[in-house]
């Protein structure tokens, strides 16, 4: 999930919870690596979601303090932070120890902000146990918040006394609806087809890497639009599974859009394109990493409808970042690829999945 300050999504934490879902582990080749299915069992997926920048891809139920509660927590590459709503309550946990510092407000893309205290307590998964594990008790939130917290994989590593993993990276899967796999450790090579390709970090404590974006339009450009049919933009991108869309520059977005019949910019400021449009008449998107095309499904355009206007669907691509070479690539993207967090070598690899059906361009 972005936060509003991009440099400083990854603060406190990335590995966390390595080996602590191990009894709910799928066992693997390698004894050291450690596969969590993703997803709520029976979760009921809203119609209406508060915020289209949040999508609840969750873990497994986490037992935290003493005595345990079970908690939902979202993942999120974007934030180093992982953050512990209700039922979990501190000061009714026995174990747990608050920091000394001051109380504290994170703010995330979408109007979320969450208030909490830091504190140290155990989390506990069948027989594995992390004690003064280091987290934020949220107490406040300013709406409706992703399950119980957030599960922050940001590049910040913090592994559990005593606990080891494969080599330190992560796979990750993302299925639509919410499902997937986070593979600890090592790459689930069953789930992708072809070749992995790899980008270096462009910025070392966070998952950024140098990308561009290529689009085919259907239609005749206007005269004054700032892009070009085929033509790749350069930028950065953060990899964030806690972010719905992609969110580029507003520049880029709107120049987009007005390829678009019939897109609008709803009230609270996304783009919107009616839902009823024709999927293959929409343009075709391109992500190229190191010099390999990753296209974005055309159906992955269209989201859900706005809550003021149920014949207007929110657009899988939106503005509003404000620097045009820092672009996010969210779930919009990161559902049609296998995903590998790399720390030891720096980098990122995507890969095509077996179980995505891509389009024929």
């Amino acid at each position: 999930m972005k936060q509003t300050k991009p440099i400083t999504l990854s603060f406190v934490l990335l590995w966390v919870l390595l080996s602590i879902f191990s009894t709910l582990a799928i066992p693997t080749r390698d004894s050291n690596t450690f596969a969590v299915p993703l997803g709520v069992p029976n979760a009921k997926k809203s119609p209406n979601p508060p915020s289209y920048a949040i999508l609840p891809v969750k873990t497994p139920a986490v037992p935290v303090g003493t005595p345990p509660k079970i908690v939902y927590l979202q993942v999120d590459t974007g934030s180093g932070s992982t953050i512990v709503l209700p039922p979990y309550n501190s000061s009714l946990s026995r174990t747990a120890k608050k920091e000394p510092a001051n109380d504290t407000t994170l703010p995330f893309l979408g109007g979320l902000k969450i208030s909490g205290h830091y504190v140290r307590d155990v989390f506990r998964i069948g027989s594995i146990t992390i004690r003064d594990h280091k987290f934020l008790a949220g107490t406040n939130v300013s709406q409706e918040a992703p399950g119980n917290g957030i599960l922050g994989l940001g590049i910040r590593t913090q592994i559990p006394d005593g606990e080891t993993i494969g080599a330190p990276l992560l796979g990750i899967q993302l299925v639509k609806g919410g499902g997937g796999q986070i593979l600890f450790g090592g790459i689930d090579y069953s789930k992708i087809i072809g070749s992995i390709t790899y980008e270096k970090q462009s910025v070392e404590d966070q998952w950024i890497i140098p990308i561009k974006l290529a689009f085919t339009f259907g239609v005749e450009l206007p005269k004054n639009s700032s892009i070009e049919s085929n033509r790749p933009i350069e930028s950065s991108a953060l990899i964030d599974s806690g972010s719905t869309v992609v969110y580029v520059d507003n520049g880029l977005a709107d120049a987009f859009y007005q390829t678009i019949p019939g897109y609008n910019i709803s009230t609270d400021g996304y783009y919107t394109i009616p839902c009823d449009v024709e999927v293959s008449t929409l343009p075709v998107v391109k992500v190229i990493i190191n010099n390999q095309e990753f296209p974005i499904p055309r159906a992955d355009l269209v989201f859900e409808p706005t809550q003021n206007d149920p014949k207007q669907c929110v657009g899988g691509i939106q503005g509003g970042q404000p620097n045009p070479q820092l672009w996010i690539l969210g779930d919009t993207f990161m559902q049609n690829y296998y995903l590998i967090f790399d720390r030891g070598e720096g980098q990122i690899g995507v890969a095509k999945r077996s179980d995505v059906k891509y389009d024929d361009h």
